[in-house]
């Protein structure tokens, strides 16, 4: 972004918005078995739970913008802390966050392969 090479279309950070989108989206996880993509292709195979659940979510989609106007009455915006970024949130530059992030899965994965090492060498 600094650099000019991207740009970037940040969304207000909305609690309550979030917190049901989250559990909307894990109550529709649990209940098919699917993620939205995965469903979709799924679908495509000839899967008939898949193909359920995916009309559920476009089912809901479709809901959700027919009571959009309704639920930010309601108090869907609710927490709304404005558009915020993580290295705004922190007071920290955003490369020294990439940065951080970056060694934190770089770790992540090494312990993660190392792991499964130990895993695959114990005798069956």
């Amino acid at each position: 972004v600094s650099l000019g090479a991207a740009r970037l279309d940040i969304w207000p950070f909305q609690v309550a918005a979030v917190l049901l989108g989250a559990v909307l989206f894990g109550t529709g996880l649990a209940v098919i078995g699917y993620c939205p993509a995965t469903g979709m292709a799924a679908s495509g195979e000839g899967s008939y739970d898949a193909m359920i659940g995916v009309l559920g979510m476009t089912t809901c989609a479709g809901i959700y913008v027919a009571a959009y106007d309704w639920l930010q009455a309601v108090g869907i915006a609710l927490g709304d802390y404005g558009k915020v970024t993580v290295p705004d949130a922190l007071g920290l530059p955003p490369w020294l966050v990439i940065g951080v992030l970056t060694v934190v899965v770089i770790i992540g994965l090494w312990i993660i392969e190392r792991h499964e090492r130990r895993g695959a060498q114990r005798p069956a």
